[in-house]
């Protein structure tokens, strides 16, 4: 990414919508986290290959047979699958039946992040920030992803790495390295005649909207110190791959004063699920690369310290179909299953399921039984007011006014 527009992006992230004059008479309120991962294993995964056993649907010899970490089902299609399932079990909750309401692919990443199927609806990384970390230059990192509208109550910031951190923190640094082009006092003369030109420009002008454009790039200048403390911590670590690289840098963030809450790993999650040939062939590699990546990034949090905090979301914008097709492969499907891991989840458990047709059975939304009568089908539209509720988001003005249509699940059945 280019010097300037990373800086032209994180300026924006800074401070996009407030003035900074308001910022100082606004005390944000504490976080107590939890700091958010959200995977998508983009093109559609097939959830009963992983943890919706269905035997009657697969051809795959491995999907007819299915193994118990604690009370999860898994399908056990490699010694990765076993490793992942039995290891983060007795932290893992499943969510099988989730409608997505869609075959398509934007739409279903839309639904998921932010709660409605239709463009205009902010992030849920946007609704936090805006509440929470507003001033932070990365409180919310898109690793690339589809859908990145903020509806104008916070900004978020593209990143694939912590170089591109390394790149804005140092910006007076050439590229690539941390030495300043000039000594320090040209650096502080230089510094300090950028300060007073602003100072007449905000003289200058009597257009508030300039004004606070002019502010507002200040203010954001200043937070870039602060991002000297992230680089700093940023190591080369274990994993491999964009997932690892930006969710390394997430977890440095929060593990840096919470200065970030939430990672989104669109393009950077792990791809080849859109298996419409060669599907028992080419999804369960997919799945292999999925677990390890997904073992990584809970080994980064752990040796950052911040995994006590830290909830992972494993999603993938649509399912697979409950048949093949004729190149024996699986094609779109309206319905999928959800993972949630970390210490805050209530783990070893399974909620909702569906038919050996892929059609989701309805539950009660206090007990989470099936309740074919008066149940209601679990859609990403109730999970992502269950993530407003759980981080005290859902009352704030940016929430109300983006309200979703939703249905209230108990909280309890999924949070400690």
């Amino acid at each position: 990414m280019k010097r300037r527009i990373f800086l032209k992006l994180s300026s924006l992230s800074a401070f996009a919508m407030l003035n900074p004059s308001l910022v100082q008479a606004y005390e944000y309120p504490a976080y107590d986290g939890p700091f958010w991962i959200f995977i998508q294993a983009i093109g559609g995964w097939d959830p009963t290959l992983m943890c919706n056993f269905q035997p009657k649907i697969n051809n795959l010899d491995i999907a007819k047979t299915y193994k118990k970490a604690g009370n999860i089902e898994y399908i056990p299609i490699s010694s990765k699958a076993e490793e992942f399932f039995n290891t983060y079990s007795s932290e893992m909750l499943v969510i099988n039946g989730v409608n997505v309401q869609t075959n398509n692919h934007a739409t279903g990443y839309v639904h998921f992040i932010s709660g409605e199927k239709k463009s205009g609806h902010p992030t849920f990384g946007a609704l936090l920030t805006n509440a929470y970390r507003l001033e932070s230059p990365i409180g919310h990192i898109m690793s690339g992803g589809i859908y990145k509208n903020t509806a104008g109550i916070a900004s978020s910031v593209s990143v694939r790495s912590g170089s591109d951190v390394e790149t804005l923190a140092f910006h007076t640094a050439p590229s690539g390295s941390r030495t300043p082009r000039y000594s320090e006092s040209i650096t502080t003369r230089l510094q300090k005649a950028k300060e007073e030109r602003i100072e007449r420009l905000l003289k200058k002008h009597d257009s508030q909207a300039l004004q606070k454009d002019i502010s507002d790039y200040a203010q954001a200048h200043k937070n870039i110190s602060r991002l000297e403390a992230i680089s700093d911590k940023l190591t080369n670590g274990t994993g491999k791959g964009n997932l690892y690289r930006s969710t390394h840098l997430g977890i440095t963030g929060y593990a840096s004063d919470k200065m970030t809450l939430v990672v989104n790993t669109g393009e950077a999650g792990i791809g080849g699920f859109d298996t419409h040939g060669n599907h028992d062939r080419d999804h369960p590699a997919c799945l292999d690369r999925l677990y390890s990546s997904v073992d990584d990034v809970i080994k980064d949090a752990k040796q950052m310290g911040v995994w006590e905090d830290t909830i992972i979301v494993m999603y993938s914008e649509i399912g697979r179909t409950p048949t093949y097709n004729s190149g024996l492969g699986k094609d779109h499907w309206p319905v999928s299953s959800m993972m949630m891991i970390g210490p805050r989840v209530q783990g070893n458990k399974v909620i909702g399921k569906t038919d050996h047709t892929l059609q989701p059975t309805k539950v009660d939304p206090n007990s989470l039984e099936v309740d074919e009568k008066d149940g209601v089908e679990i859609t990403y539209a109730d999970m992502n007011q269950l993530f407003r509720r759980y981080c005290k988001v859902e009352n704030t003005p940016a929430a109300v006014k983006y309200s979703l249509k939703a249905t209230e699940l108990n909280i309890n059945q999924f949070f400690k």
